[in-house]
């Protein structure tokens, strides 16, 4: 139980009934949770707010039985865990959105650099992939040099691949502006 519930509560009397409601409910609301989100620190957190909102009024259960109370106390669980789950798909829509717009601007930046390399010595494209930080010269060698995937690259780095993905495309921008640099001081 949470210390930050119990400073909520002014009266000793409420204080006692919360601990008391906390110890016969935190179980059920707790598998509650879980069930509907299926993830133990989400649970946890989503379990934190329940039990916090359920300190801002434990003046409103003095007067309620066990079954009523454990009824409300469980649709306060479910009721949070509903706006957590709208709220986490909104961001991963959200991330998804951007993901794909980094895509798009990727595969053009993708199109400029197999141009520019072209145009370009060797020797020059690999001392420049080599003058980048290491975290994009690393997947830009195992990406273009070895002609691995981003899913391997991910798991051989000990990464996610939605960060491989951002490297790579990081990566090409970055090494895209030192090519373009060194074609002009050539010219």
């Amino acid at each position: 139980m949470s210390p930050l519930c119990l400073v909520l509560i002014d009266d000793e009397y409420d204080r006692i009934n919360f601990k008391k409601i906390y110890e016969r409910y935190a179980d059920d609301v707790f598998k509650r949770i879980y069930k509907l989100v299926n993830n133990r620190q989400d649970a946890e957190d989503i379990m934190q707010e329940t039990w916090l909102a359920v300190a801002e009024n434990i003046q409103f259960y003095r007067s309620k039985d066990d079954a009523s109370m454990r009824a409300y106390i469980l649709r306060i669980a479910k009721n949070r865990a509903i706006t957590f789950y709208h709220t986490s798909e909104k961001e991963k829509s959200r991330r998804c959105d951007t993901e794909l717009m980094d895509l798009a601007e990727s595969s053009d930046d993708e199109t400029l650099l197999f141009d520019m390399c072209n145009k370009m010595d060797v020797a020059v494209i690999c001392e420049c992939i080599r003058s980048l930080d290491e975290i994009y010269s690393d997947v830009l060698n195992y990406y273009y040099l070895h002609d691995h995937t981003v899913k391997e690259i991910a798991k051989l780095f000990k990464l996610k691949e939605v960060t491989v993905r951002a490297r790579l495309a990081r990566g090409r921008k970055k090494l895209l502006q030192l090519l373009e640099g060194r074609n002009l001081n050539e010219r």
